[in-house]
């Protein structure tokens, strides 16, 4: 048995081939386990104590495209579905921080443990940026003496994904449309001709940025489906900024928004309105973890052959939120929510070809950041990742 491996959750160890191919002889041999899962509509797998698959039904070999069940065996569920996590750690899937809110990780550990069913929900990110949601129930089995679990996965990623969408967009067109409908009950009972004309203005704009909400649930909708497809022109960085910083300072009377004096112009080629979705949601997650009467910055500066824009509020993240703040569905908010933070990571770096990521301490606050590169078309093909050189910026005002 390898015990060489340390973990942040569940042990690492794991048993060698010649032991796994005994389990899974020993699971097919007693044969009802293969006619119940071939019946029942889940991905199903058998695990050892060391919770490496000895058995893997049909469903699961179609799902996972695999040619035979023998290269599957021996495997983590992580693993098995290319969990963005599952090769951080030499231990592999169930040894990392995040595992510890994993839901598949957690059913199987504790079904383990207190020999009972366990059903939970789990989120996982793949490493080529794909998001998938499960039920999934663990229960023990024992067989001949010898302790397994039987782990069965439903995939609910429709349903999750549907509801969240449905829920972010009314959310979002509902806050457009106050301010739309706001100002107009204003300008219905305005008398001062300044006055009329700043509010047809404000009318005006907001109206136009109801159109960018829908327009950005659509592209959103195509980005899943990977049938996206860029508009690039050359971004102002301070122009992009200071616009936002207006856009939502009427949106959010009771904060202050305000331009980072850490911020430097320059021209970014990009996709404006998806750079302008990402810096948004980062706005939007800034102000509500913020105070009223608090501040959230908003900046950028340029690094070597990178533009880099940065969102700041004095607010902190648990260790918790951290390590689950860009998986798909994932909220403090509550149900059916979780689509902001998923999306900064979907447009930033799958199709902005940038690189998003944060920081949050007690002592400073919270920074989200997106990095891209100054040309579009410079990273294309090339496998480059923002800041391999240079490190990570970090506001000066902070």
């Amino acid at each position: 048995m390898d015990t060489a491996h340390a973990t942040l959750f569940a042990p690492a160890e794991r048993v060698d081939r010649e032991h796994i191919l005994k389990d899974a002889d020993h699971i097919v041999t007693t044969g009802i386990l293969e006619h119940v899962t071939r019946t029942v509509p889940c991905l199903t797998l058998v695990l050892n104590r060391e919770r490496q698959a000895v058995y893997v039904n049909d469903r699961l070999i179609k799902y996972l495209g695999a040619s035979s069940p023998a290269k599957l065996l021996g495997q983590r569920p992580g693993e098995l579905l290319d969990c963005i996590h599952a090769s951080e750690t030499p231990g592999g899937c169930g040894t990392t921080a995040f595992c510890r809110y994993c839901g598949a990780a957690r059913a199987i550990v504790d079904a383990q443990r207190e020999r009972r069913e366990h059903v939970r929900e789990c989120r996982v990110t793949t490493t080529d940026g794909r998001a998938h949601e499960f039920r999934v129930w663990a229960t023990p089995l024992d067989v001949a003496g010898e302790g397994y679990s039987v782990f069965s996965l439903l995939d609910i990623s429709d349903e999750k994904r549907r509801r969240a969408l449905e829920r972010t967009f009314f959310h979002d067109v509902n806050d457009t449309l106050t301010v739309v409908t706001g100002y107009s009950q204003l300008l219905q009972t305005a008398v001062d001709a300044g006055e009329i004309a700043d509010l047809a203005k404000t009318v005006a704009q907001a109206s136009a940025e109801l159109g960018t909400e829908i327009a950005s649930h659509w592209r959103l909708l195509q980005a899943e489906e990977g049938e996206l497809s860029l508009t690039l022109a050359r971004v102002e960085s301070l122009d992009l900024v200071d616009e936002l910083c207006r856009v939502q300072a009427r949106r959010w009377r009771d904060r202050s928004l305000i331009t980072d004096d850490g911020s430097e112009a320059f021209v970014v080629e990009t996709d404006r309105a998806l750079l302008q979705r990402v810096l948004y949601n980062m706005i939007k997650n800034a102000i509500e973890a913020c105070a009223p009467d608090g501040t959230v910055r908003i900046g950028c500066r340029k690094l070597a052959s990178r533009g880099v824009f940065w969102v700041y509020n004095p607010g902190y993240m648990s260790r918790a939120v951290q390590l689950q703040v860009f998986t798909r569905s994932f909220s403090t908010k509550g149900e059916g929510r979780g689509v902001g933070t998923y999306s900064m990571r979907l447009f930033g770096e799958q199709h902005l070809k940038g690189k998003v990521w944060f920081t949050s301490t007690r002592e400073s606050g919270t920074t989200f950041f997106i990095s891209l590169p100054l040309g579009y078309y410079q990273t294309q093909g090339s496998g480059a990742h923002p800041l391999n050189a240079g490190g990570t910026p970090k506001p000066r005002v902070f």
